[in-house]
C-alpha cells in the first residue's frame, strides 16, 4: 500500500467520523507548518483541513490532543474566532477542522484594531464563568509557576545549544553572536536579582491557579487569518492550556514572525487582562520578564542548529534549506539580543 494511499485512508476516515459525505473528495497538500503538514480536503463543494501532527520519541507532547481538547473549550464558551474542530482519528495523529478562508497580516498592517481584537481573543477564553469548566484543561507547553523556573528553562535551552555549538564555531558570525548572547543573558539575571530585591518581583514565589492564564500559547499574528469580512480568527494551539500570563503577554510582543510594537503593551494589557482583578501586578511581573523572554526567543530562533528541531522541520517541509535558514536566524538571533537590552530599562 503506497503512502498516498494509507493518507488517503486515514482522511476518509476522518471524513466519515464527522458526517460528512465523502463519495467524491481529493486533497491538495498545503502550508507546511512548523512542526506538523497541512492538507486540503475537497469534498464536493465544501473544503476542510486535515492537520498532521509531528511525533517523535524524543518530543512526548501531544500536539492533537492539546489542540483538540483547548479547541472544544472555546466552542463551548461560544467562541467564533477559532476553527471548529470536525473529527479526529483514533489510531493515527492526524485531525479534521473547518477551514478559514482568510490570509495572513502583513507588517504594516497591524494597528490598534489588530492588536484589541487579539487582546479581547484572549479576554473572552478566559471568562470568569467559562475559567470553570476549564479545568480539565492541561498546562501549557514550557508553563512555569514561578520565575526561578522560567529562569532554568531558559539556562536548559542554553545547554542544549552549547551542546552542539562546537559543531558549528566555523560559521561566520557564531562564535560571536553565542558570546554575546552569553553575555545578555547574565545582564537578564542581574536585572531579576535587581527587580527582587526592589520587591517588585518574588523569584520563588509560585503563582495560584486562580492567577493563571488560560492561553493560546505561540499567540501572535503570525497564527491569526484575517477573513474577507475583515475579522481576525487564530489557529494552532499545540501549546494551549494555563499558563503564567506574564509569558503569554510577553510572548505576544516578542515572537519574532510578525513584530508587534511594545507601544501597543499598556492598551493590549488593559483589554486582555480585564477579566483578572491582579492586572496591575500582571503588568508588573510582565515588563520585569520580558529581557528573560526576548533571551528565550533568541534561543527558540537558534532552534535549527539542535537536531531535534531539524528533524520535526523536516517532517513538516522536507524541500527545507537547513543550512540558509540558520544564516538568517543568526541574524534574527541578533536582533532578539539587542530587544533584550532594551527591555531591561523598560
Amino acid at each position: 500500500m503506497t503512502e498516498q494511499k494509507t493518507a488517503n485512508d486515514a482522511i476518509f476516515d476522518l471524513l466519515i467520523l464527522a458526517g460528512i459525505d465523502c463519495s467524491s473528495f481529493n486533497v491538495v497538500s498545503g502550508d507546511a507548518g512548523g512542526n506538523n503538514r497541512i492538507d486540503m480536503v475537497h469534498a464536493g463543494s465544501q473544503t476542510f483541513v486535515v492537520k498532521w501532527y509531528f511525533s517523535d520519541a524524543r518530543d512526548k507532547r501531544d500536539r492533537l490532543g492539546t489542540e483538540w481538547t483547548f479547541l472544544e473549550y472555546a466552542q463551548k464558551s461560544g467562541l467564533e474566532s477559532v476553527p471548529a474542530a470536525l473529527a479526529r482519528h483514533p489510531s493515527t495523529p492526524i485531525a479534521l477542522y473547518e477551514f478559514i478562508k482568510g490570509r495572513k497580516l502583513e507588517q504594516s498592517e497591524i494597528g490598534i484594531d489588530e492588536i484589541k481584537a487579539s487582546a479581547r481573543f484572549l479576554a473572552e477564553i478566559n471568562r470568569k464563568g467559562d475559567r470553570d469548566f476549564a479545568k480539565h484543561l492541561p498546562m501549557a507547553s514550557e508553563a512555569y509557576l514561578n520565575i526561578q523556573e522560567h529562569i532554568d528553562n531558559v539556562q536548559r535551552r542554553f545547554d542544549r545549544f552549547e551542546q552542539v555549538a562546537e559543531k558549528y564555531r566555523s560559521r561566520e558570525g557564531f562564535s560571536d553572536l553565542l558570546s554575546d548572547l552569553q553575555n545578555a543573558w547574565r545582564s537578564v539575571q542581574s536585572s531579576l536579582v535587581e527587580a527582587e530585591q526592589s520587591g517588585d518581583i518574588d523569584i520563588l514565589g509560585k503563582l495560584e491557579q486562580a492567577q493563571l492564564i488560560i492561553s493560546p500559547s505561540d499567540f501572535g499574528f503570525h497564527n491569526a487569518l484575517k477573513t474577507d469580512a475583515g475579522t481576525l480568527r487564530f489557529i494552532d494551539f499545540e501549546y494551549a492550556g494555563w499558563d503564567d500570563p506574564a509569558k503569554t503577554f510577553a510572548d505576544f510582543f516578542l515572537q519574532p514572525t510578525v513584530d508587534v510594537p511594545l507601544a501597543y503593551f499598556d492598551c493590549f494589557a488593559q483589554e486582555a487582562g480585564k477579566e483578572f482583578p491582579n492586572l496591575d501586578k500582571i503588568i508588573k511581573r510582565t515588563k520585569n520578564l520580558l529581557p528573560l523572554f526576548a533571551i528565550k526567543w533568541a534561543c527558540i530562533i537558534l532552534n535549527p542548529f539542535v537536531p531535534e528541531w531539524a528533524a520535526r522541520t523536516k517532517f513538516a517541509n522536507s524541500d527545507i534549506d537547513l543550512r540558509e535558514l540558520q544564516s538568517k536566524r543568526l541574524v534574527a538571533a541578533r536582533d532578539m539580543i539587542d530587544k533584550s537590552h532594551s527591555l531591561i530599562t523598560l
